[in-house]
């Protein structure tokens, strides 16, 4: 049966009040809004087991923060479609499953993502980093570079799925470019975005578990 607790780790990535929910063990797709389970009926059970998970963690946020809702759907984007006044994130890879919620008053846009420590492989680089990011990872000891490509790649998901949110537009890997620091990241938009311009900054953190790493990132609202 599975579990929905808080997650102090999540939460540990935002500055502003948010509210963060894990999701462990197995659940059963029948514990979802049928409109919910629609989406995924004809999904492998692997996705179905995520995408399960996930929406669980979403339902327990929204519900600790006193959020009335029902099924939380997708966009043709595939992007969750959250109640009015809230902005939130999902993510999932092996092991881990959870979601993050805040009040559109707090945030215009929150994300998160979590990858499996070094699963960004070299053949993976040139198609995920730009050649900024590139020169810098090859500078760095050869051993490090896995873990470094994927906390890369992990802010990048964090990032887009929280500018998604304000800008409803598409962006890719190689429109940011990320500098890393101590369980921090700096991410420059090198294209316009929406409403967001090149040369925008945006800081963000990243946490390195035994075997995940973890980003998030936020946009203040003014």
């Amino acid at each position: 049966m599975g579990i929905v607790e808080d997650s102090p780790l999540l939460g540990s990535l935002f500055d502003g009040r948010v509210i963060a929910r894990v999701h462990s063990g197995i659940s059963s797709m029948n514990t979802l809004y049928a409109e919910e389970a629609r989406l995924v009926a004809s999904a492998v059970a692997v996705r179905q087991a995520h995408f399960t998970a996930g929406r669980l963690s979403a339902h327990a946020a929204l519900e600790a923060l006193g959020i009335q809702h029902g099924p939380i759907l997708s966009d043709a984007a595939r992007a969750p479609i959250w109640p009015q006044g809230v902005v939130g994130s999902i993510t999932h890879t092996d092991g881990f499953c959870g979601a993050v919620i805040a009040l559109h008053t707090q945030y215009h846009g929150i994300g998160i993502d979590v990858e499996v420590r070094e699963r960004v492989d070299e053949e993976l680089w040139e198609q995920v980093l730009t050649p900024a990011e590139l020169q810098r990872l090859r500078a760095q000891p050869a051993a490090r570079r896995k873990e470094l490509a994927t906390i890369i790649f992990c802010a990048k998901e964090a990032f887009y799925k929280c500018q998604y949110q304000v800008t409803a537009a598409w962006l890719g890997f190689e429109g940011a470019d990320v500098s890393l620091s101590e369980e921090r990241f700096v991410l420059r938009l090198l294209d316009n975005v929406g409403t967001l311009t090149a040369g925008q900054e945006f800081i963000g953190r990243f946490a390195l578990l035994p075997t995940i790493v973890v980003a998030g990132i936020a946009m203040a609202s003014r």
